[in-house]
């Protein structure tokens, strides 16, 4: 169980995920699980995601600007 300063208890989906799964350019994959994160030097930063696919049961990669593992 988590708090915020206010006392009332931390709901992660509705502090985290809420509001950017309306926006278009977010995107939750379900049941990904990651193998690796690519990271660029010279950007200093995690450029894309190598995760295996639970509903395909494949490898795959996907690129983005910021990443929640």
């Amino acid at each position: 169980l988590l708090l915020l300063g206010r006392g009332t208890a931390f709901n992660s989906f509705s502090a985290l995920l809420e509001r950017p799964l309306k926006e278009h350019a977010f995107e939750l994959v379900k049941g990904a699980h990651v193998l690796k994160l690519e990271w660029d030097g010279a950007a200093r930063k995690a450029v894309a995601a190598i995760y295996h696919d639970g509903a395909s049961g494949a490898q795959k990669r996907i690129e983005a600007s910021a990443f929640v593992v």
